[in-house]
């Protein structure tokens, strides 16, 4: 197994001290990337892994947009887009808009920064994708309005999806009565 290889399955398995061995070991791996072009921070927040997450950040690893999203890093986002605001409709290597892995993740601040007017959050405006619609008298809703709106309910439904998908831990529950029955 390749050292990329084992420390991508060290990062997503939530071993810190194996973690922080390999990098000890090899510096570089630090800035590795798996077969999907994710990150380490990446994938340590996909899995649910914040201890890890946590050891990346510490070692001062300059974040890409969509990583800093993910992570909730309001300051290294405000940073990247307002150098270039037209990064707030870039992607994740495997094809996430970073506005959702703010909400996904639950990063609240981080979301709200992406949909303030002149950000350039397209597609939170975009008609073609329905969030932004009509309410039911006909009244069109703000744009902000519709990216939040679209933000909560991923940040409910996405985060455990990615969780599981990423081997860390159960699917959060949809409603009241799965988690009272979980």
């Amino acid at each position: 197994m390749s050292d990329i290889a084992a420390f991508f399955q060290a990062v997503q398995s939530g071993d810190p001290s194996q973690v922080e061995a390999l990098l000890d070991a090899n510096a570089s791996l630090a800035n590795a990337r798996n077969e999907k072009g994710q990150s380490a921070v990446l994938v340590a927040v996909y899995a649910g892994r914040k201890e890890i997450r946590d050891l990346m950040l510490a070692r001062g690893i300059a974040l890409e947009l969509d990583e800093a999203a993910a992570a909730g890093q309001l300051a290294r986002v405000q940073q990247l887009v307002d150098k270039d605001p037209a990064l707030a409709n870039n992607f994740s290597p495997d094809g996430f808009p970073v506005f959702t892995l703010a909400a996904a993740f639950g990063h609240r601040e981080v979301a709200e920064y992406f949909v303030r007017p002149g950000r350039g959050c397209k597609r939170c405006g975009d008609r073609r994708n329905g969030i932004q619609r009509a309410d039911r008298r006909g009244r069109e809703r703000p744009r902000t309005a519709g990216c939040w709106t679209m933000a909560l309910r991923l940040t409910t439904a996405t985060a455990g999806v990615f969780a599981v998908a990423y081997g860390g831990g159960q699917r959060a529950p949809r409603n009241r009565e799965n988690a009272a029955a979980a």
